[in-house]
């Protein structure tokens, strides 16, 4: 069928003046009513020379290279294009089977969509192997960072060879190894000083505990605090400062402390004074109280240590007890004297008036 459709010339009647394709059957008759006759009048129609006709051929939108797609009543498909002869009053019709005239193109296409497919899978595979190599030391370097954060301080990425790596991801990765190896040592300093502060702390034959700021709340006692006041270190957490006071000194501690919060500076280590605790067992006791700010576990803090004072300061009211006696037995003593001495005067007028009356008699 694609072989009968080639090339005509007609003239201004409609008549066949040449064909590609020798058809001497036709050659000078109007083509009306024959097999030309329907793609012409398809052709026309579909560039817009004349209104379709019930031709037995369907023509499809004009294209941009100027044929029409010409659809047959047979399913069959043609591209016709036509131009005018107007010095001689014809017209040429070109007919050619579409999907002859669009194989090329198709293979064409074809070809050209295999080639952007296979470049496109070349550059992804390119670039996810370049992806892969960039990658790869970078997601190294976040594992590491993930371990540092989570407290792995040992973790470099010179053990997996990223900071030979070439430019800034290079420097990037032994600016990490210094950066790690920087924290590991400051880590094992503060380890060193909080172990020395802990052994200090929980080793001292004091009592220490550090509380709270604001509240008084116990953060942290020693083994000398608990045996001094006889609760456990669970009981201390549940405890503040007022309750290991007398009821009738916690008005007079409270001012104290806000006043000394006010005043107290971080470098600062006062002498609180000496004031009355009380034990687990209601037993009282004197303590005199040295302080200083400190911070416990990122609360502001206040560290204390106690010296137990009750067998001092009952050795002073003894002492000033036993003073005051002495001043009361020398005042006796000077009176007793002073009276000696006023009776051995007085003995002595009586004997020279005894005499003097032993005389008269």
């Amino acid at each position: 069928a694609s072989d009968v459709y080639k090339r005509q010339v007609v003239d201004g009647r409609g008549q066949l003046l040449a064909s590609t394709r020798p058809d001497t059957a036709l050659r000078g008759r109007p083509l009306a009513g024959t097999r030309y006759a329907a793609v012409m009048e398809a052709a026309d129609a579909a560039i817009g020379l004349a209104p379709p006709r019930a031709s037995g051929a369907t023509p499809a939108t004009d294209d941009r290279s100027g044929a029409a797609r010409v659809r047959l009543a047979d399913g069959h498909e043609l591209l016709a294009a036509t131009a005018e002869l107007p010095e001689v009053g014809w017209r040429v019709y070109v007919m050619v089977d579409a999907a002859t005239a669009l194989a090329p193109t198709r293979r064409a296409l074809a070809e050209d969509l295999a080639l952007g497919l296979a470049a496109v899978l070349a550059a992804a595979a390119f670039a996810g192997v370049m992806a892969r190599r960039l990658t790869h030391p970078i997601d190294g370097l976040v594992t590491d960072a993930q371990a540092l954060a989570a407290g792995d301080y040992r973790r470099r990425t010179e053990a997996r060879g990223a900071h030979q790596a070439p430019g800034e991801l290079g420097t990037l990765a032994r600016t990490f190894d210094e950066m790690a190896a920087t924290i590991e040592a400051r880590t094992a300093d503060v380890q060193r000083s909080e172990h020395r502060y802990r052994t200090l702390f929980e080793s001292s034959p004091l009592p220490m505990y550090v509380v709270d700021l604001a509240t008084f709340e116990f953060l942290a006692v020693n083994d000398a605090c608990r045996a001094q006041y006889g609760w456990t270190a669970d009981e201390f957490r549940q405890l503040t400062l007022l309750e290991v006071r007398p009821p009738e000194d916690r008005l007079k501690f409270l001012a104290v402390a806000h006043a000394l919060a006010r005043t107290l500076r971080p470098d600062d280590r006062v002498n609180a004074g000496v004031w009355r605790h009380q034990r687990r067992d209601g037993s009282l006791f004197e303590a005199e109280v040295f302080t200083g700010l400190t911070e416990h576990e990122g609360r502001p803090a206040r560290l204390c240590v106690e010296m137990d004072v009750t067998a001092r300061r009952t050795a002073e009211r003894a002492l000033l007890e036993s003073q005051e006696q002495l001043r009361r037995a020398q005042k006796m003593e000077a009176v007793g004297r002073f009276a000696g001495g006023i009776a051995h005067d007085f003995n002595n007028l009586l004997t020279g008036i005894l005499v003097y009356c032993d005389l008269a008699i």
